[in-house]
């Protein structure tokens, strides 16, 4: 891996990044222009080549792409920018769910102490959030032990956030939610953050020193954790 550059790239909420890690150096590029992403993405990957040097990666590179969950739109054009560019170059991709870049990059800052129960959250609107939950053990290993689903924003589902000591993502601030306003928020950290090419460069990199990852371009997809976002006919009449 020590002679293999490294594109990553996030997409999934209003934070768009780009990595770029080569044996050298690293270049990065971010926007929390939410309404540009797509416009942006390959502008900004051209970019980080240019500052490294390169006119395109080769088959022993990796691009690594955030598929999710999040802003549906844009991690779509995430994964196709990751295919189309693995296609042309011929090199190795990854996929990286969203939420388990953003714990990886709270790893990476040391800010997660150990053991601890994390859970996971990203803004899904429609008055829900996606979350995961993971376990981070005394030997600095991460385990997702709850895999991505959506939970109310008032954490109707307060047994996966009492199970937590820690939660990470880019929730509202947690001290207002009123279901959680009496002695649950005690002794837990909270960060507040959302998922970046950081992290899924992170990620990326595990999963190469672990033989975990895949060259099949039909794998990078995005993950949907909700289904339907529009309510049929008779569901908007049921609900009248």
């Amino acid at each position: 891996m020590s002679s293999s550059n490294i594109l990553a790239i996030s997409a999934s909420t209003s934070l768009c990044s780009v990595v770029l890690e080569t044996p050298y150096s690293r270049y990065e590029w971010q926007t929390t222009d939410s309404n540009q992403h797509s416009e942006q993405l390959l502008p900004a990957i051209q970019h980080l080549l240019n500052q490294a040097g390169l006119t395109a990666l080769n088959s022993n590179d990796f691009i690594a792409v955030d598929i999710g969950p999040g802003s549906f739109t844009s991690v779509r054009v995430a994964c196709s920018i990751a295919q189309g560019l693995a296609l042309g170059w011929n090199c190795q991709v990854i996929a990286v769910e969203s939420l388990t870049a953003m714990v990886y990059q709270q790893i990476l800052h040391n800010t997660i102490p150990t053991p601890a129960y994390v859970m996971a959250v990203i803004d899904a609107r429609m008055n829900e959030y996606y979350a995961a939950q993971y376990y981070y053990d005394i030997n600095n290993c991460l385990q997702q032990i709850v895999v991505p689903m959506l939970i109310p924003y008032n954490f109707e589902h307060l047994e996966l956030y009492q199970q937590s000591n820690m939660l990470i993502g880019n929730t509202i601030n947690i001290t207002n939610i009123n279901t959680v306003r009496d002695n649950a928020i005690h002794n837990k950290i909270v960060i507040q953050g959302n998922p970046s090419a950081i992290g899924v460069l992170v990620v990326a990199k595990t999963y190469i020193q672990q033989g975990l990852f895949s060259t099949h371009l039909n794998q990078i997809q995005p993950l949907y954790v909700r289904n339907q976002v529009a309510l049929t006919t008779l569901e908007r009449a049921v609900i009248k």
